[in-house]
């Protein structure tokens, strides 16, 4: 074999093992910042189904990804039927603080269809001492037949963190 066509080979199927390798890594365990706006989570918005409606629905699978040492353990939702056909909705968020600095927290609430933002509320000013547990509420309305259109109803969740 020519020295040419067994270069090519070489840088062939080492690009081979590196792009496997990308693939692979893209499965493993999220990084400690994906929670960090403007990037986010999205999770399912349960509470928007009727059948949830003016009940409390709770996701804390958010609580293992934070964003500079904080993380969400629980994200509660409740959804009501307006009488002007809206969907009003309440959020209560929990947070936690890993041991270091006490941290202000802003957590961005979107409600997604598809990749597109119907609707955002912004949870302001959370007081997140270390090692505890912060705590705040925002509050959204959005047109029922703009959600009810969607099979699959999605949130994004991001934090923005400072150092208190």
């Amino acid at each position: 074999m020519n020295a040419a066509p067994r270069s090519i080979l070489v840088t062939l199927i080492a690009g081979l093992a590196l792009a496997a390798q990308a693939r692979a890594q893209e499965g493993s365990a999220p990084s400690d910042e994906d929670l960090c706006a403007p990037k986010g989570v999205t999770t399912a918005f349960a509470a928007a189904l009727p059948r949830a409606w003016n009940t409390w629905v709770s996701d804390s699978d958010l609580k293992d990804r934070d964003c500079g040492g904080v993380s969400v353990i629980e994200l509660r939702s409740r959804a009501k039927k307006t009488a002007e056909g809206e969907l009003a909705v309440l959020f209560k968020v929990t947070t936690y603080t890993k041991p270091g600095h006490d941290k202000k927290v802003n957590v961005t609430i979107e409600v997604l269809a598809s990749d597109r933002v119907l609707k955002a509320t912004t949870i302001e000013a959370i007081d997140a001492e270390e090692k505890k547990n912060g705590h705040g509420s925002g509050f959204l309305s959005l047109p029922i037949d703009m959600i009810r259109r969607e099979a699959d109803p999605r949130l994004r969740i991001s934090l923005y963190v400072v150092n208190d």
